[in-house]
């Protein structure tokens, strides 16, 4: 591992410590895309590169909320039934939609 990868892992964990360095926005996207995949908080973190005001890249861990558990279970083949149409048969059945 460079001495790159090792800061930039240790600014995405521990947060900007003071920035002696830059990185691009290339190596940002690729420490989120290692740390979404090898981070123990991978689960309840995602990681996102950000450009800061004075333009320099970082990568940013960002907190998701707890996934609830539904209590209802929907599956693609369940509708609910079609309603009859309230319309009359002479509204329905007239050309152009202008029924009355």
């Amino acid at each position: 591992m460079g001495d790159l990868e090792r800061r930039l892992r240790d600014l995405a964990v521990k947060g900007p410590p003071g920035y002696a360095e830059s990185v691009t926005e290339q190596q940002a996207k690729a420490e989120c895309t290692r740390l979404a995949a090898e981070h123990p908080d991978r689960r309840s973190h995602r990681w996102l590169p950000r450009r800061g005001a004075d333009g320099k890249w970082s990568v940013v861990k960002i907190d998701l909320p707890p996934l609830e558990p539904s209590s209802t279970a929907l599956s693609a083949d369940e509708r609910p039934t079609t309603p009859d149409d309230p319309r009359s048969s002479l509204s329905k059945n007239v050309p152009g939609g202008f029924g009355y």
